[in-house]
């Protein structure tokens, strides 16, 4: 449990709260851009109670990463019966 929360912690360290401009539109400045590596198109994924905003090309090599997501989510998750 305390190895878990250790790495959420890292993992939401940058993270910031972002409000909708006039028009509604969401700003990331620079710096988060480059931290993100994001180029031009973005997607947007929602994990838990956030959105994580990624670089499209990256978003999608990372959901067709070769593996089974069924023994992943037991290893995050525990072998629960």
């Amino acid at each position: 449990v305390v190895k878990h929360q250790d790495v959420m912690r890292r993992f939401v360290a940058d993270a910031e709260v972002v409000e909708l401009d006039n028009s509604g539109r969401l700003l990331l400045n620079k710096r988060k851009m480059q931290y993100a590596d994001i180029h031009q198109d973005v997607r947007f994924l929602a994990v838990d109670d956030r959105i994580e905003i990624w670089d499209k090309e990256a978003c999608d090599a990372l959901l067709s990463m070769d593996g089974s997501l069924g023994e992943d989510l037991q290893a995050v998750m525990g072998n629960e019966g």
